[in-house]
């Protein structure tokens, strides 16, 4: 096993162990919960593994995450903070990008699939602005993490971070099934409401 494929080891299980924390969040139904133990995986186990594997863009946006998550659990994230830390974040994340990438034309973009890099910003800044909207509605996060998770997995595939993509899948199929729950419990009170008007 050559040094790098010791590196790609080393931070597929320090990603996995931040990973399993991650899924737990998911299961949670407080917000606060949530955010907090999504936190311990962004400015834990996330970056560690992320630094081996030189994977920029992943790293300012897990830093930029357990900021904003950090914001929120403190109740510090007013509307020019909100409006701040997205601005920021997006503007580190599109450096980040470019340190990361080269490119010098839109075909090489395009066919050196080089537009994956922009996923997980893309990915950050959804759920950035869901969190920070604070919206009543627990499927509006649970459908973000589900898009977010979906980005994240074609991120990590490419970096090697296989671990990750795997645990990111896990994270979306226990989001998609609490969501049908939701559905299901809302619909089984719907039925009792009818019958008790019957």
């Amino acid at each position: 096993m050559s040094p790098e494929d010791i590196k790609i080891l080393i931070a597929n299980i320090i990603a996995g162990i931040g990973l399993v924390v991650f899924c737990i969040s998911c299961l949670f139904k407080s917000k606060k919960k949530v955010l907090i133990t999504q936190t311990i995986n962004n400015l834990g186990f996330s970056i560690a593994s992320e630094i081996i594997l030189k994977a920029y863009v992943g790293l300012v946006s897990d830093v930029i995450a357990g900021v904003r998550n950090l914001l929120v659990i403190f109740k510090k994230n007013n509307k020019v903070v909100n409006y701040v830390v997205i601005i920021l974040g997006l503007a580190v994340s599109i450096v980040a990008y470019y340190l990361e990438n080269e490119w010098s034309t839109f075909n090489y973009f395009i066919s050196h699939y080089q537009w994956i890099g922009i996923l997980p910003i893309i990915a950050n800044l959804q759920y950035s602005i869901v969190v920070m909207k604070d919206f009543k509605n627990p499927l509006v996060l649970r459908f973000s993490l589900i898009f977010s998770t979906a980005m994240w997995t074609i991120y990590c595939i490419t970096k090697r971070s296989y671990v990750g993509a795997v645990f990111n899948i896990i994270t979306a199929i226990i989001n998609i099934v609490m969501v049908i729950m939701i559905f299901k419990n809302k619909n089984n009170g719907k039925n009792k409401n009818e019958e008790i008007i019957a």
